[in-house]
C-alpha cells in the first residue's frame, strides 16, 4: 500500500478526446485529516507516514519560503538547526541556521537535497522517523525530498521507492 492520492485517465496518442458520463469517486478511507498535534518553539521535527489521498495534514503542512526557510503552516515557525537535530524556533531570515538551501523549482517536481546554506549538512530522515542534519545518509534513511505544493508536504519520495516504504513526511509529531 503506497498511495500517492491520485488517478489520471490519458491516452497513448495525442487525440483529441471528450469523456461523457464519467463518474469518479473516493475509494477506501482516510480521507479526513487527523487532529493537530500541539506544536510550539521547540518542538523536534520528525518523519511520519504522509496523510494519503491529497488530504492537508496539519501536522505535516509546511512550506518552502524564496529565502529557503521550512515554515510550518499551522505555528509559523521555521524549522530549525541545532546539534544534528532539526526543531522549530522562531523565523529569522539571516538565521543561517534555518536557510535549507534547494532547487526551489525541481524539489517539485524530483527529490532534491536540502542542504543548509554555507555548510555540507542535509536535511535527513530514517524509517525510524529520526529527523536531523547531516553530511552523510543515515543508515535505513534519506537525504533527498520532494515538496507537494497542493498538500504542502515534504516527502521523502516523489515516485515510489519500495526500499523506503510508505512515503515519510516531515512533521511536528
Amino acid at each position: 500500500n503506497i498511495d500517492n492520492g491520485f488517478a489520471a485517465f490519458g491516452l497513448n496518442e495525442w487525440f483529441q478526446v471528450e469523456f461523457d458520463n464519467l463518474y469518479v469517486d473516493r475509494a477506501g478511507a482516510n480521507w479526513a485529516p487527523p487532529a493537530a498535534c500541539p506544536a510550539a518553539v521547540g518542538t523536534k521535527l520528525t518523519a511520519r507516514n504522509c496523510q494519503p489521498n491529497g488530504v492537508f495534514d496539519p501536522n505535516t503542512g509546511f512550506s518552502l519560503s524564496s529565502n529557503w526557510q521550512i515554515v510550518h503552516l499551522g505555528t509559523g515557525l521555521c524549522a530549525t538547526s541545532a546539534a544534528g537535530a532539526v526543531s522549530l524556533q522562531p523565523c529569522n531570515y539571516t538565521n543561517p541556521a534555518q536557510q535549507f538551501q534547494n532547487d526551489y523549482t525541481t524539489i517539485r517536481n524530483t527529490v532534491d537535497p536540502m542542504t543548509l546554506v554555507g555548510t555540507n549538512q542535509m536535511l535527513v530522515g530514517s524509517l525510524d522517523g529520526t529527523v536531523g542534519v547531516s553530511a552523510s545518509t543515515p543508515n535505513q534513511g534519506w537525504n533527498t525530498w520532494s515538496y507537494y505544493p497542493n498538500t504542502f508536504q515534504l516527502r521523502n519520495q516523489y515516485d515510489t521507492n519500495a526500499a523506503l516504504g510508505y512515503p515519510k513526511c516531515l512533521s511536528v509529531c
